[in-house]
């Protein structure tokens, strides 16, 4: 009997129960897999959830954190671990998924105050180096060095101790004092007048003039007296004063040596011009000779053609190219007189020396 005929003999009841057995059976197999799918999101959530915690542990080493706030880590993962333990117990996604924000808002927290006290540091370590130079400064008063002092000491110490959440005060505060001392630097003695570009100027234009030949000794005392001048004025007021009577030494000491510059500049330029035509004409007779040496060489090339071709042509003439023999006579001798004197020469023989063709 086949499926079909075994189906259609079963009763009406019997044939409900078997669907029914199906269905459930497919349900069954269903509702395993939609278990199974859901244990594995839960167990994702809860291995996210716990990383989270992890990285909010890790921040407590950060260097750029206080104590205090790393004492508040340690509650915040310590309440997350909690609440982790107890959620091992349940599988609510929606729970996890609440915890990991939370645990991630407190992280994102940290990072942020950990890049801003980061940034603080490095401003307060740079206005340290900067003060730290205007203290070393010889012309910094006691006033300002004992105030700038006692400020590094404090600033310092708050580094050490890592009490970064008044970084940013401290730091307005030693770069203020900084910048005053600055001015204050800059307006006391001669330092601020050595620094500027007039000042630097002289100084270059006095080096100049005491590397110079033409500078005569008279003058360089002068030129070294008014830079010792500048280096020992006391006062804004005399520094400016030896500055005015340097540039003058150095006006008259560029007067006394302009005649024997122009002189040495007129000589070398006179040198220079002889130099150049000297040049020019030995190029110029280089030239000439080189044309001449080529004419010669055409000239002798043509004359050598010329004789080449005469001793062609000689020769030539000088053998018997007829297909008959051909008399030879001694020169001074005529055909009438030939007797004793003459010879017959055969075709493609030669004229013998002394003697011409002659034609009977």
């Amino acid at each position: 009997m086949n499926g079909k005929s075994f189906l259609r003999n079963l009763s009406r009841k019997t044939k409900i129960t078997i669907a029914t057995v199906i269905v459930l059976a497919g349900g069954s197999m269903g509702t395993a897999a939609t278990i199974s799918n859901h244990q594995e999101q839960v167990k994702t959530a809860k291995s996210a959830l716990y990383q989270q915690i992890d990285d909010l542990s890790d921040f407590k080493s950060s260097e750029f954190l206080s104590l205090t706030y790393t004492k508040i880590i340690d509650a915040q993962v310590e309440k997350y671990e909690k609440k982790h333990d107890s959620l091992k117990k349940y599988s609510d996604i929606e729970q996890i998924k609440s915890e990991t924000k939370s645990v991630k808002k407190e992280s994102d927290k940290a990072k942020a105050l950990i890049a801003k006290n980061k940034s603080n540091q490095t401003l307060l370590e740079s206005s340290i180096a900067t003060a730290k130079a205007y203290i070393n400064d010889k012309n910094i008063s006691s006033e300002n060095k004992e105030k700038l002092t006692k400020l590094l000491i404090v600033s310092r110490k708050n580094i050490d101790d890592k009490t970064f959440e008044k970084l940013k005060e401290q730091n307005n505060s030693l770069k203020t004092a900084s910048e005053q001392i600055k001015v204050q630097i800059d307006q006391t003695g001669a330092d601020g007048v050595r620094k500027s570009q007039a000042t630097l100027e002289v100084q270059k234009n006095v080096q100049e003039l005491l590397k110079s030949s033409f500078t005569s000794e008279t003058d360089k005392q002068l030129l070294n007296t008014g830079l010792y001048n500048i280096t020992v004025a006391k006062t804004e007021s005399s520094a400016n004063s030896a500055v005015i009577t340097l540039k003058a030494t150095i006006a008259a000491t560029q007067k006394h040596n302009k005649p024997a510059e122009d002189k040495a500049k007129a000589e070398a330029e006179k040198k220079a011009a002889e130099a150049a035509k000297a040049a020019a004409e030995k190029v110029e007779a280089e030239r000439k000779a080189a044309e001449k040496a080529e004419a010669d060489r055409k000239a002798a090339e043509v004359a050598q053609a010329a004789e080449s071709e005469k001793a062609t042509q000689a020769e030539t003439a000088n053998v018997n190219n007829t297909a008959a023999s051909k008399w030879a006579i001694e020169d001074g001798y005529t055909w009438y007189t030939r007797k004793g004197h003459s010879t017959v020469i055969p075709p493609g023989g030669s004229l013998p020396p002394g003697y011409h063709w002659q034609v009977p």
